[in-house]
């Protein structure tokens, strides 16, 4: 079932960057729409986007604005349902946060895009001031901040702590509610140190994330204080399990690109690995590699389809074991269900997502700019 989306409610979905290759989300055809692509709430229910009224921009949602008009705005970030809604502002040289139509806080000289809780409740952004960066929750700093930058904060599973990467005297190390963790990596000369693919384990004591260095990227393991470290030639995509017990990722030591899971060898070598993700359950591994040019969705070390010229965005059923993906052939794109083509062909598929009641699979599709939110059922 197609529901055509007028001007008034179209929107911007971020690309997912895979590792080796794009977020299918454009298959070369035309651009968006000229006042911004579409972004689709996580249960698949609303729309919002950026759209230009004079000198301001305002973000509308399901074709309402929400709060008032500025000088620029932001991509919408929706919270974990479509109810909360928040953006970055610009008013003359200071920018600020605005959740639901108000704003949050002081302004800045620079507002990075906002992270929601798990439950929505509460909203994390990362703000510059004075060449000094640091962290809010809701406006309030987390820790002592004046770092000299930062990477997006993260929520723990249960909204109650919060963690980033950030950098100081030459150092790089990881910050959890306002203290440091972990140990410190070198970050002179700057592009050294970095940090990524930062996530909480099964509580909120215990995180893993990867640092680039010279030689070699690293992988952290941080378990309530403790931490482990392991050396790769270089780390690409990191997953965690549901429960948060299990840690996969895709590393190459030189023999190409192999998925781990549990530091135990699950599937390679490829040329490339994209996606790492656990089904619903934990128990089944799911990843896109690329084999011969062409990039298939594998389970568990087996390839799990045909494959395709790019594949991203996977989702689950509601039986936790059938997966959905785009997938592009060519110059047309399309979604993949149970192994087989699901949908007609499309420029742009953005937002792929399974709905909130899990019957429905949900996106925005665009053919020559006129873009539409469609359902399929599963």
């Amino acid at each position: 079932m197609k529901r055509f989306l007028t001007n008034s409610m179209l929107a911007t979905i971020a690309a997912l960057a895979l590792h080796g290759c794009g977020d299918p989300e454009q298959a070369g055809g035309p651009e968006g729409p000229a006042d911004g692509p579409p972004v689709l709430s996580n249960d698949g229910e609303s729309v919002a986007r950026v759209v230009k009224t004079g000198e301001k921009q305002y973000v509308e949602k399901d074709g309402k604005r929400v709060g008032e008009g500025y000088a620029s705005v932001g991509v919408p970030v929706f919270g974990p349902s479509g109810n909360n809604i928040a953006f970055v502002a610009t008013a003359g040289e200071k920018q600020f946060l605005v959740k639901n139509g108000k704003r949050v806080g002081d302004t800045y000289d620079s507002v990075a895009p906002p992270v929601f809780s798990p439950d929505g409740k509460s909203v994390a952004f990362t703000v510059t001031r004075g060449g000094k960066t640091f962290v809010m929750r809701d406006g309030k700093p987390v820790g002592e901040g004046g770092y000299v930058s930062t990477g997006q904060p993260v929520y723990s599973r249960d909204g109650a702590s919060i963690a980033f990467p950030a950098r100081r005297d030459g150092k790089a190390f990881v910050v959890k509610d306002g203290a440091r963790i972990g140990p410190e990596f070198s970050a002179v000369p700057v592009h050294l140190g970095r940090i990524q693919d930062l996530a909480f384990l099964g509580n909120s004591e215990s995180v893993v994330y990867t640092v680039r260095m010279a030689r070699e990227h690293v992988l952290v393991v941080v378990r309530n204080g403790a931490a482990s470290e392991l050396e790769y030639g270089m780390i690409g995509s990191v997953a965690v399990s549901p429960d948060g017990r299990s840690i996969a990722c895709a590393v190459n030591s030189g023999g190409g690109w192999s998925v781990l899971k549990d530091e135990e060898t699950v599937g390679g070598p490829y040329d490339g690995v994209a996606e790492i993700v656990f089904g619903p359950d934990g128990t089944a591994l799911f990843y896109v590699a690329r084999m011969d040019g062409k990039w298939a969705v594998i389970k568990d070390g087996t390839p799990a389809g045909k494959p395709y010229d790019r594949i991203g965005g996977i989702v689950f059923g509601p039986d936790g074991r059938s997966v959905a993906f785009r997938a592009v052939a060519g110059r047309s794109m399309f979604v993949v269900k149970g192994g087989a083509k699901a949908s007609g062909n499309y420029d742009r598929i953005s937002g792929l997502k399974t709905s909130a009641d899990k019957t429905k699979l949900v996106f925005v599709g665009t053919r020559r700019k006129e873009a539409a939110r469609v359902e399929l059922p599963w």
